[in-house]
């Protein structure tokens, strides 16, 4: 069974909007404007190709298109209702959302910036601006653009629990964690604050704070998806794998699309040795997100342990496709590589992998490689690489040298 990467999830979850919402209640931003596209109402401003003659009439045929699902048309008129009126608060917030869930993050930030220039003094502009940068990785910003809301606006709970998990992501953790609970203090009763809560404090190693948190969470709202979903790797952490695998699957109850539900889903069942439940979680985890690749390395080291050694090659092949410097997944590849005697597609993929990591055990697997294929001077060569870049308490050591003495008889 492969080990877990729950610090890793716990730190992603953190990441996860709490609301689109402009501040207060963590309402989302559909709620605070009193209107919602996915509720299946159909507005009569409902427009064709025909351009819109008023900002407020562009940015709810946007709101249309976006329910129809055409995105394209959708952006068109998110473009005209800010071409009409480039202060238009409703529409600068929905189109920065739109673009960050279409991947656009270089976009929306640059919509977000212009908004802020121009509506400077208000929590709107602000916060739309936050969610672009953190959307675009720059979480130091969001630290900066939320003290500058707090700096007038002392009472917005949003700013500080987005302030919380901004500090959080950069490593700033008493920190983070203070403004959440600032954020709970606030507004006791809102579930999403101590979700964030919760992962801070899982992820600062605080357990039992942490589910408290969650547990608290679960009371105030009991289909609290995000609430399982971290309770579950709590279990996990905590090596109960029945009860992870049950929040998990709960988590999933509330949105059988989560895929990091379904990733960590994976995770559970295969501890508890239910392979076939783990093969489908997984299988889900990367038809929804194929851009993640720690679901693929996930996937891969399932494969691999079920003997589908084909298959997980070309997991791992997309892992380090899509995350190149994730080490052990070109350890792994290499691994199956050798196993499978592919030894010249395991020699220029552990290359590469030495090219983008620094990772001591690829230069001992390499040089299995040419010790196979006879090419006994590469393979004592890289042995000896490997013998002066591995930790003295290196797991390989001991085989390393033995190996190496063989090859210099």
């Amino acid at each position: 069974m492969f080990p877990s990467r729950a610090f890793a999830l716990v730190f992603a979850i953190v990441l996860s909007p709490v609301s689109l919402a402009c501040g207060g209640g963590g309402a989302s931003v559909d709620s605070a404007l009193g209107e919602s596209s996915a509720s299946g109402k159909r507005s009569k401003h409902k427009s064709s190709r025909k351009r819109a003659d008023s900002a407020d009439t562009a940015y709810l045929s946007a709101i249309d298109a976006e329910a129809d699902e055409d995105f394209d048309k959708a952006s068109e008129f998110y473009s005209q209702a800010l071409k009409l009126d480039s202060t238009h608060r409703r529409a600068n917030q929905r189109y920065v959302h739109f673009l960050i869930d279409r991947g656009r993050t270089s976009r929306a930030l640059k919509v977000a910036k212009r908004f802020y220039e121009e509506v400077p003094s208000e929590a709107i502009s602000y916060h739309t601006l936050a969610d672009a940068q953190a959307a675009a990785g720059e979480h130091d910003q969001v630290v900066g653009t939320m003290g500058g809301l707090l700096a007038f606006s002392e009472e917005d709970a949003i700013a500080f629990e987005k302030r919380g998990r901004a500090r959080l992501t950069i490593g700033e953790d008493a920190e983070g964690i203070r403004d959440i609970r600032r954020a709970v203090d606030m507004e006791p009763d809102n579930p999403d604050f101590r979700n964030s809560l919760g992962a801070g404090l899982l992820r600062a190693g605080k357990r039992k704070e942490a589910q408290r948190a969650l547990k608290k969470s679960l009371q105030l709202d009991t289909g609290n998806g995000r609430a399982h979903l971290l309770l579950g790797i709590l279990a996990r952490m905590e090596g109960n794998g029945a009860e992870a695998r049950s929040h998990h699957e709960s988590a999933l109850e509330s949105d059988p699309d989560d895929a990091r539900a379904q990733y960590e889903l994976g995770i559970s069942c295969n501890q508890l040795g239910d392979n076939e439940a783990a093969e489908a979680a997984f299988a889900k985890a990367v038809d929804l997100e194929p851009e993640r690749g720690n679901y693929w390395y996930g996937y891969g080291d399932l494969l691999h342990l079920m003997g589908r050694l084909e298959e997980s090659a070309a997991a791992y092949r997309q892992s380090v496709k899509l995350e190149p410097n994730n080490a052990r997944a070109w350890e792994r590849l290499g691994e199956v590589l050798i196993k499978t005697g592919q030894l010249s597609s395991a020699a220029k993929s552990l290359k590469r992998g030495i090219g983008r990591v620094e990772h001591p055990r690829l230069s001992f697997l390499l040089a299995q490689v040419y010790a196979k294929a006879k090419k006994e001077k590469r393979a004592r060569e890289t042995l000896e690489n490997y013998l002066d870049e591995a930790p003295r308490d290196a797991p390989d050591r001991a085989a390393a040298e033995k190996m190496l003495r063989r090859l210099q008889r």
